[in-house]
């Protein structure tokens, strides 16, 4: 048997088409959740991150709940104290380098004071 030859009743032609298809569906699909992230998170995580605003002085938006402001730029510091879900806390310095990324200094209103800590640039958000 050839290489050319086909088992009576299968369209190879027709299988191609369908596949070729799928492929361009998936593309567009994709091309589809990446738009998706760049508009509702600035970003496309692990491969491309937008301009950050992020900058002393500027109010920032916390990107989730139960997160927290530590004392030192290390996910094991102290914690100093709770970051509002969904609120805005104060970036009150340059970003410092952690073991696991970038850093920002914040002001945290606790009650009726301000607390300094440390939040992962990833839980922040510019306006």
């Amino acid at each position: 048997m050839h290489i050319a030859e086909r088992s009576p009743g299968v369209d190879v032609e027709r299988i191609g088409r369908w596949l070729w298809r799928a492929v361009i569906l998936a593309a567009l699909l994709n091309i589809a959740l990446i738009a998706a992230l760049v508009v509702t998170q600035g970003e496309i995580p692990g491969v491309w991150r937008g301009g950050s605003n992020i900058a002393p002085g500027v109010l920032v938006r916390v990107a989730g709940a139960g997160l927290v402001a530590r004392a030192a730029p290390d996910p094991g510091a102290a914690i100093v104290g709770d970051l509002p879900e969904g609120g805005t806390v104060r970036i009150s310095g340059e970003a410092v380098q952690g073991p696991d990324g970038l850093w920002w200094p914040v002001e945290v209103g606790t009650g009726e004071a301000l607390t300094a800590g440390f939040v992962p640039e990833s839980w922040l958000r510019a306006q």
